[in-house]
């Protein structure tokens, strides 16, 4: 049996309701052994409790070892909702201790379970609520499921799904436009700060498709993405783009950030179009780097070196540049 069969079969029982109740199990280990030790439940801090986008306010919330869930409260109403439920009872206890109101809206990038494991028990405990997702995805218990450029309202808030497979087929990202202030995109695994989820189950024209429509929102877009993983992805963008001073610039920046355990995000798109190497598969300027003439060959180029130059640029180690700014 091939390493792929392997690996497509594994992932399929990770997929079904028994991965489910597996995740779940490790997450209560967890959090058995971090309180047992006096630590709290996030795996980074943040600047602020809240953000304020005017007409909305978001709330980070570091879940599990890398990643993020996010509140999103419409200001208008208080109407309360999830990005990317994965640890149920933390989330409510948040809802109900800090916000003092209910979820009533769940919203899914993906169906994998540190994304979406605590929406049966969200939905057991508020029974009201609505849970979203992109029609073209295969996760449990979504009642509104969303086609490419549907909204779902949050009280006065208009949330918009962007259907970007790649990742999984039915991965999504949700966009907001607040009033008077940038948009915001909440990316799940479909883009990180400087780099691009798996492709776990998409091919490379569903990764040019979802690229293109990343690069048509606007510059000043604020991105929330599903992991903390910049000190990561930042590796292989430095191994790209060994001259890139915007690139160094960021990397002096999470490096000043992740030394106090501080959360890498939100980025803009305007900073990730200039070094983040899957959102440069247009740029005619960067083909030159990788020895390419055409987006296809682009895209095929990076994932090749992703996978086969690991062992290269996992060793490059992340530091301040003496001139960033």
């Amino acid at each position: 049996m091939s390493i792929r069969c392997i690996f497509m079969c594994l992932y399929g029982v990770y997929n079904s309701k028994l991965g489910r109740w597996f995740h779940n199990c490790m997450i209560r280990n967890r959090h058995e052994r971090r309180l047992r030790s006096g630590l709290g439940l996030d795996h980074s801090r943040v600047d602020k409790e809240i953000i304020d986008f005017y007409s909305v306010k978001i709330k980070i919330v570091p879940l599990g070892r890398t990643n993020f869930s996010y509140f999103i409260q419409d200001a208008a109403t208080g109407q309360l909702a999830v990005v990317d439920p994965g640890d149920p009872d933390y989330l409510i206890s948040i809802a109900e201790n800090f916000f003092k109101t209910p979820i009533s809206l769940a919203l899914l990038t993906h169906k994998h379970w540190d994304h979406s494991a605590g929406l049966k028990k969200l939905k057991d405990y508020y029974p009201n609520l609505k849970s979203c997702a992109s029609k073209e995805e295969t996760a449990f218990e979504i009642t509104n499921p969303l086609a490419d450029g549907e909204m779902i309202a949050l009280g006065s808030t208009q949330i918009k799904l962007i259907y970007t497979p790649v990742h999984t087929k039915g991965s999504s990202c949700f966009f907001i436009e607040p009033e008077r202030t940038s948009s915001i995109l909440f990316t799940g695994d479909t883009l990180f700060v400087g780099g691009m989820g798996a492709f776990f189950e998409g091919d490379y024209r569903m990764a040019c498709s979802s690229i293109s429509k990343i690069l048509g929102l606007p510059d000043d877009t604020y991105m929330f993405p599903g992991h903390e993983y910049a000190d990561t992805t930042l590796k292989f963008a430095k191994y790209l783009q060994p001259n890139n001073r915007l690139l160094d610039n960021k990397i002096s920046w999470v490096v000043k950030r992740r030394a106090r355990y501080m959360v890498a995000i939100p980025s803009t798109l305007k900073e990730e179009k200039s070094y983040n190497p899957f959102l440069r598969i247009y740029d005619t300027s960067f083909y030159v780097l990788l020895g390419v003439r055409h987006y296809l060959e682009a895209i095929s180029k990076l994932q090749e070196l992703r996978m086969k130059k690991r062992n290269e640029y996992r060793y490059i180690e992340l530091k301040v540049h003496p001139e960033a700014q």
